[in-house]
């Protein structure tokens, strides 16, 4: 990575669910083209903790519209 042009983006999503219950997850955008890809590390405070997964958007023009792929990397039954 060029140490000149160095980025780092977090985030933050609550889910609130009706019950008044809310599930928050974090992660930091890795990598991201404007046209075709979006990575970034998943964390999950939910019932379930996940830690430092991956998730891989990809998007491809497709017979006219855009196919969108998503693959979602080191789950804990990986």
């Amino acid at each position: 990575m060029d140490q000149d042009h160095y980025w780092q983006v977090i985030f933050k999503i609550n889910i609130h669910k009706y019950e008044g219950e809310t599930y928050s997850h974090t992660g930091e955008y890795k990598e991201a083209s404007p046209t075709d890809k979006i990575i970034f590390c998943w964390n999950s405070y939910s019932g379930y903790q996940y830690s430092n997964t991956l998730v891989t958007i990809t998007l491809s023009e497709v017979g006219g519209g855009t196919e969108v792929k998503l693959m979602h990397e080191f789950m804990p039954n990986d």
